[in-house]
């Protein structure tokens, strides 16, 4: 009796506090922050035996590895929810993580394409606008590595609005990001997106570039394609078609 009166104390805990604690598959992705919070901690306070700058930036790097790590179509509805807490810095679980570690643009962005890309499949039906202006404003960001996060979440979170800024970094032709961007452009499913696509590959001078832009135009049929599922629920859609 008193085992089973123990089991069922400890469901009791545990489906209490499932709505505000994540699950232990995201440990990694908790872990992660808090290890990345450590370091920047470790970084104000000076007491780095390397580059504090450089290992820093290599917590951030696993911090993104295991938001990626955790990501996949069958569990895309739960994790979004994570995901969703963490964009919104739920307390509930982000007591150890320092604020600068949730709010740097590399960890914002890439939750942010996590989102959006749950968004494109229907795990969820979250209206992205908050976090489509939060990507805009790091579009032009002077730092490579946060433009080009913001280049690939753009085709996550955005619309038919980001074409014509999307195109002019295809015409840019910078190596990495024009690709980069040429992706986002496919990944809008928007009519003007693939418009741009088909001008662009007659623009570019770049081998490499036109090789990469033409691949994506082969699977354009004259119809957009829609979200894996056939989702067309996205508050976005309307301009789809």
């Amino acid at each position: 009796m008193n085992i089973l009166k123990s089991i069922l104390l400890l469901c009791m805990v545990s489906c209490s506090s499932s709505a505000s604690v994540p699950p232990k598959q995201y440990d990694e992705v908790v872990n992660s922050l808090v290890d990345a919070s450590a370091t920047y901690e470790s970084m104000v306070n000076k007491s780095f035996a390397d580059s504090p700058a450089s290992a820093f930036s290599r917590k951030l790097s696993s911090v993104i590895n295991a938001l990626n790590n955790n990501w996949s179509m069958e569990s895309a509805k739960y994790y979004s929810t994570f995901l969703i807490k963490l964009w919104d810095m739920d307390e509930s679980f982000t007591k150890k993580i320092d604020p600068y570690v949730l709010n740097h643009p590399k960890i914002r962005l890439e939750v942010a394409r996590l989102i959006g890309q749950a968004n494109k499949i229907c795990a969820i039906d979250f209206d992205a606008i908050v976090i489509g202006d939060y990507v805009r404003s790091n579009l032009y960001n002077p730092n490579p590595s946060i433009q080009l996060s913001a280049i690939r979440a753009l085709g996550a979170v955005g619309n038919g609005q980001d074409v014509e800024a999307l195109l002019g970094i295809v015409l840019e032709e910078r190596n990495g990001f024009a690709e980069h961007a040429a992706s986002s452009l496919d990944l809008l499913h928007d009519k003007g997106a693939y418009s741009a696509l088909k001008s662009a590959v007659k623009q570019v001078k770049r081998e490499g570039l036109k090789k990469y832009i033409a691949e994506i135009n082969e699977y354009y049929d004259g119809t957009i394609r829609l979200s894996e599922g056939g989702c067309t629920n996205n508050k976005d859609s309307k301009d789809r078609f």
